[in-house]
């Protein structure tokens, strides 16, 4: 099921601290990096290479019970330049079983490198009891061609997980493409 990305793609600018060819931090540039987790989901502007680079947000299918979600999906293309920044936005809430983390298979680390995750919670998600957050998987297009980003809901994919079930959504499945 293509196409079920937000078409708003929303982007986040946040300086990155650069910190190449330096032996040391300052404390002034290790304050800095201290921050940057924290500003990361504010801001917005232009595609400018920032932390998060450009955002693409998952939107679940809307639940219908003749037609359910199917368990792994397909999602995509995403298109990226060489040397762009570029993250996947997640809703995660583990009390819901919604669990996601990169998966092992997927990725040709010579079209696209993982640059990490962070997460991001509202306040109004800080006050709910059972409130989810954002995790947002960040990745860095490095080559020409075309790969596939595979997240794991490991609620959907662990049966050794005391939050397993067979019927919660496995895989998303993002295909990316470098230019």
């Amino acid at each position: 099921m293509a196409g079920r990305l937000d078409a708003s793609r929303t982007v986040w600018r946040v300086k990155q601290v650069t910190t190449r060819n330096r032996p040391t931090l300052s404390l002034l540039a290790a304050g800095a990096l201290l921050l940057v987790p924290a500003v990361a989901g504010c801001g917005s502007g232009g595609d400018d290479g920032g932390v998060l680079g450009t955002v693409y947000k998952d939107v679940d299918p809307p639940h219908d019970v003749s037609h359910p979600a199917p368990l792994d999906r397909v999602e995509g293309p995403l298109k990226v330049r060489r040397g762009e920044r570029f993250s996947i936005a997640m809703r995660t809430n583990p009390s819901a079983r919604l669990d996601w983390s990169l998966s092992g298979s997927g990725s040709d680390p010579r079209i696209v490198r993982s640059e990490g995750t962070s997460s991001h919670q509202t306040a109004r998600e800080k006050e709910l009891i059972g409130g989810g957050y954002t995790t947002y998987f960040t990745f860095e297009g490095v080559g020409p061609g075309s790969t596939t980003v595979v997240l794991a809901n490991d609620c959907g994919t662990d049966p050794g997980r005391g939050c397993y079930s067979a019927t919660l959504p496995r895989t998303v499945t993002y295909r990316v493409t470098v230019r």
